[in-house]
């Protein structure tokens, strides 16, 4: 009996089953946008905007949880959301769970319905520059005209972006500049959310009788910072949910079976990690490289550098700012420092042009921009360039220690003086200059043969004695003879 039951059970479950069947009613897609703003949310809001067309929804929710992000990015963002219900017709709907500060207003007030949980809040967007710190970035003063130019872009954009969809610009600005005193006045019959500045006016044009009741929402001195409670009273939002399903069912009116809920992929995530240690990826792959360049041969630390260089223009491709444009301007760079070592040494010109081409390449890799034409893209530039800055002389501080248990090579004796300090070391070197006037006996007109090739250092042997030489910028095979033309300083020129 229990057999048959068991069979009947096994029969049951390979039989086909009924697909589940959507109910019938208006579709939504869900993005739930958490923490700092990350260039990964774009390309997220990217994907759910296109499952949002191809499902035929009526809504895109972005579910909002931030303490803000760049000027630059956030920015992005809002054009898309704008984008999002102007090309699509897809009402777009934020739903603050439950912060929304600084890029954060912006983005929630970029779409046409606004809705805050009960413990919600919005604003406090004045902008500040960030430094890079020991830990972590640090905020910075801003100099006055750079303080200027930003604060009156994000006031501009505060009020545009309020004005498109509808809500107070007022309220909009004073979340971005502290010195605006935003009032709730009744003049006649009407409320009226204005400016201290401006109620004074209509005061003088009116008369001070027409104008009562007046109530400070945002006194001078402070940024405005609203409570959802607060944001429905005055209008700037359209409701309070207690939760997704009441968003759903009670303001939407959607089944929450027709919601589909994207969630970041692995690649995304991965792309998120890489850019939060993208400085550490460059410094890494330069440390390798240079090892690569002190160790004869190709191997470990030369496939471990280019792997870490690889990665990062990667996470950079992957988040939209590097393109390939950016990225063959860094291996052309890289090519021609190869060629300065390996084909043309001793002219500096290609390795120069080369290192020219990496830093370049690198910078635009790491901004959306190629020249700067607002305040935000300035400080974005300044701050790659501080970062790359840094990175450089980490990677400087590294290669220097390491140089003390690396052996030398010819590339990097060129730019270092090697005056010596044991004699047990310096014998038959060519920086061993007492040497070999006391003991080599190599003077101008001596003849050798090189046994290691010059590009342009390398070792030739005279009288059975092998000497470090310097050719005068030609590459001389291993078994040519030379002669030596001149012995200046601590190095002996050959041709």
């Amino acid at each position: 009996m229990l057999l048959a039951l068991l069979a009947s059970l096994l029969f049951l479950g390979f039989l086909p089953q009924e697909p589940e069947v959507a109910p019938p009613g208006d579709k939504a897609v869900l993005y739930r946008l958490e923490g700092e703003l990350t260039r990964t949310m774009l390309t997220t809001l990217q994907r759910s905007r296109k499952m949002a067309k191809e499902k035929g929804a009526s809504f895109l929710i972005v579910e909002i949880d931030t303490p803000g992000g760049e000027m630059g990015l956030m920015e992005e963002i809002r054009d898309f959301i704008f984008e999002t219900y102007q090309d699509d017709g897809i009402e777009t709907v934020a739903f603050i769970n439950s912060d929304a500060d600084s890029a954060g207003a912006l983005i929630s007030m970029a779409c046409r319905r606004m809705y805050m949980c009960p413990l919600g809040h919005i604003g406090s967007a004045t902008p500040i520059a960030i430094a890079p710190g020991p830990a972590a970035p640090i905020p910075v003063p801003l100099n006055e005209d750079l303080d200027r130019k930003i604060m009156s872009r994000a006031l501009a954009v505060f009020r545009a972006t309020a004005r498109e969809t509808d809500r107070n610009e007022y309220l909009a600005q004073a979340m971005v500049d502290p010195d605006m005193e935003v009032v709730l006045a009744r003049i006649d019959d009407d409320e009226v959310i204005t400016t201290r500045r401006k109620l004074i006016a209509e005061q003088s044009r009116l008369g001070a009788s027409r104008v009562k009741d007046v109530t400070v929402i945002c006194e001078k001195g402070d940024l405005l910072n609203m409570t959802a409670q607060e944001s429905l009273d005055l209008g700037f939002i359209d409701g309070i949910p207690t939760s997704r399903t009441d968003l759903f069912e009670n303001f939407l009116e959607i089944d929450e079976r027709n919601v589909d809920i994207v969630q970041p992929t692995w690649s995304e995530g991965l792309v998120d990690f890489l850019e939060s240690i993208h400085w550490l990826l460059l410094v890494a792959g330069l440390v390798f490289i240079y090892i690569e360049f002190k160790v004869p041969g190709f191997g470990i630390p030369g496939i471990i550098g280019i792997s870490c260089l690889a990665i990062l223009l990667l996470g950079k491709w992957m988040t939209g700012l590097a393109e390939i444009q950016e990225i063959l301007l860094i291996i052309i760079g890289l090519a021609l420092v190869g060629v300065e070592i390996f084909i043309f040494p001793g002219t500096f010109v290609a390795a120069a042009i080369g290192v020219i081409c990496v830093v370049g390449g690198m910078l635009l890799a790491f901004q959306p921009f190629l020249v700067p034409d607002s305040p935000w893209q300035v400080d974005m530039l300044e701050s790659n360039i501080v970062h790359m800055g840094i990175s450089v002389l980490a990677f400087a501080v590294v290669a220097v220690i390491l140089t003390r248990f690396l052996p030398k090579t010819p590339f990097f004796s060129r730019l270092v003086l090697d005056t010596g300090k044991s004699p047990t070391f310096l014998h038959g070197s060519a920086g061993a200059v007492d040497d070999v006037r006391r003991g080599a006996k190599v003077a101008v007109g001596a003849e050798g043969t090189v046994v290691r090739d010059l590009r342009p250092i390398g070792e030739a042997l005279f009288d059975g004695t092998r000497l470090d030489v310097q050719s005068e910028g030609e590459y001389i095979k291993t078994g040519e003879s030379v002669r030596v033309v001149r012995v200046t300083g601590n190095f002996i020129f050959v041709r």
